[in-house]
């Protein structure tokens, strides 16, 4: 168990380490953002421990990929849009997410119970 968190960690410092070296020493956003979104949802797939699981987190993957495009397509519409600080739009965006975020676990579990835990 502890070599699994162990590697899990070590692909984490990777990644963000990699999105900072491609965006700010290389000054290559696109292969940052290629990078940091490197299907990352369907990598951590692997983790699943069964089929049942798979299939809920799948589901629930898909929602939570759909908000991801709707806060970064707000924060590219507020950056050509506005004269805000860029970081005063990540800012905004994480405030988005996270609300949208809470509003979707709390709506499903509310409205369609089971939809996002594993119930033997």
């Amino acid at each position: 168990m502890h070599h699994e968190l162990l590697l899990i960690f070590l692909l984490g410092g990777f990644l963000f380490t990699g999105v900072y070296y491609l965006s700010n020493t290389l000054k290559n956003p696109a292969l940052a953002a290629l990078l940091s979104l490197l299907p990352l949802s369907v990598i951590c797939a692997y983790l699943m421990k069964n089929k049942k699981i798979f299939n809920i987190y799948t589901k629930n993957a898909i929602i939570i990929i759909a908000i991801n495009l709707i806060v970064l397509a707000t924060m590219y519409l507020l950056t050509m849009n506005t004269s805000l600080n860029y970081m005063y739009i990540i800012t905004i965006g994480l405030f988005i997410w996270s609300a949208l975020q809470y509003s979707k676990y709390i709506l499903l579990e509310k409205y369609f119970p089971g939809f996002q835990t594993y119930k033997k």
